[in-house]
């Protein structure tokens, strides 16, 4: 693990010390793992993850181009709110058109994946930008709040752009075949020919509607997504198309089906079209009382992309929550994300006691995970874990090299050196 960080890094980023759960839920099995949303029906219209979340709770959606950017200031020097003029370039949904200027008022910060910086402001006070704008009425006649973005500037602004655009023309067609037939088939030919922001937009999109919507993928979509399922070219996209095929697959004789999802907040969950509405559901979860954060942590966890779950883990670090570690070996017995495993192994060092030692021995003989193994009995430190690091020395594998570094871990003088050890 870097450094460590600030509580208010896990808090901002992901409420990610979510773990204090029933084994139940981590039992492997068959199928998505997802729960339907109250109310699929066959007879509803098709709406992609994106149109049932951010798209449907907008009152408007408007390519803008910043104008000016106010900040104000909470006592203390803290940002407090955003008051930004822009100009609207091109209108997807609602009332604001084409060069009309507007008054958007934003409160709070947007949450990142940097732990240097937890949290940036939405806009940048010094510079003009574009963004397209997913907005709500504000309290105020004459002004709107931000409900969620996607930035235009830098490499992937063109890619957000067409896909705002091609979300748009979906949304306008009333017909359900045909709607659900062109959307099945713009979103494979992004999955191959997009970007790679596309192709995982792409895949989280044919996961969502595999699961809503099964019946809109014909023997030849399910052919092509079988075929490039495996070439993904990043961990959340194989994550994503994996999760659409695996909804895909007929149910064997005796298998339930999981119940429609009546739940609030896990509707809501399953509704949010970006990270930004999922990071702020999920600390909100983080800061609620014990029975309702125990109740969807795992839940959340089985549903978050690989980048996200690393995410999770470096904040379930940071605030150190208790009795977490053997959730953490239950979750690694059915993660299939090599790097996620890895993740789970180091958070053990910090998580962990003398009950993960004979567990963390066993990944020492993985190659793959031997120095995260090892690193994690050094933190976990207690007199048999510093037994294990010492066994470990003895190994065929444990080189000089190697020997030097668990004398490291032991607090032992290195020879030529002066330092002393220490994870």
């Amino acid at each position: 693990m870097r450094p460590r960080r600030a509580l208010p890094y896990a808090l901002s980023l992901l409420a990610l010390s979510l773990l204090a759960l029933s084994p139940g839920l981590l039992a492997p099995g068959r199928g998505s793992g997802w729960l339907r949303l109250a109310g699929a029906d066959p007879d509803a219209p098709v709406l992609t993850r994106r149109e049932a979340g951010p798209w449907r709770r907008a009152d408007a959606i408007v390519h803008v181009r910043v104008v000016s950017v106010n900040d104000v200031r909470a006592p203390g020097g803290a940002l407090g709110r955003q008051v930004v003029r822009a100009t609207a370039l091109e209108s997807f949904k609602g009332p604001i058109v084409a060069q009309q200027v507007f008054t958007l008022v934003v409160l709070g910060q947007r949450p990142t994946l940097d732990p240097a910086r937890p949290s940036v402001p939405y806009f940048a006070a010094d510079k003009t930008s574009e963004h397209v704008l997913f907005l709500e009425r504000g309290a105020q006649a004459h002004a709107w709040s931000l409900q969620t973005l996607f930035d235009l500037d830098g490499r992937p602004g063109g890619e957000h752009l067409a896909v705002v655009r091609l979300v748009a023309a979906w949304s306008a067609m009333a017909e359900p075949r045909a709607k659900a037939a062109r959307i099945v088939k713009d979103l494979l030919r992004l999955l191959t020919s997009g970007g790679a922001w596309s192709k995982t937009y792409a895949a989280r999109e044919l996961a969502w509607l595999a699961e809503s919507r099964p019946e809109s993928f014909d023997t030849k979509s399910r052919r092509t997504l079988q075929r490039i399922a495996p070439i993904g070219t990043s961990r959340d996209q194989r994550f994503w198309t994996r999760r659409a095929l695996e909804c895909l697959v007929p149910k064997e004789k005796g298998e339930r089906e999981e119940a429609p999802e009546r739940d609030p907040w896990r509707q809501a969950f399953l509704e949010a079209g970006d990270t930004d509405v999922r990071v702020r559901l999920l600390t909100k979860l983080h800061a609620s009382s014990g029975t309702l954060y125990d109740r969807h942590a795992w839940w959340a966890w089985r549903r978050l992309e690989p980048s996200l779950r690393t995410w999770f883990l470096d904040a379930l670090v940071e605030s150190k929550r208790s009795g977490s570690s053997a959730d953490l070996r239950r979750a690694y017995g059915v993660e299939d994300d090599a790097e996620t495993r890895e993740r789970i192994v180091r958070a053990l060092g910090y998580l962990g006691d003398d009950r993960d030692v004979p567990w963390l021995t066993e990944r020492v003989a993985n190659e793959r995970l031997r120095r995260s193994a090892l690193l994690a009995l050094s933190r976990i430190a207690t007199p048999a874990a510093r037994k294990a690091l010492e066994a470990a020395q003895g190994e065929p594998w444990a080189d000089a090299d190697m020997a030097a570094w668990i004398d490291h871990l032991l607090g032992r003088p290195i020879p030529g050196t002066s330092g002393q050890g220490g994870g």
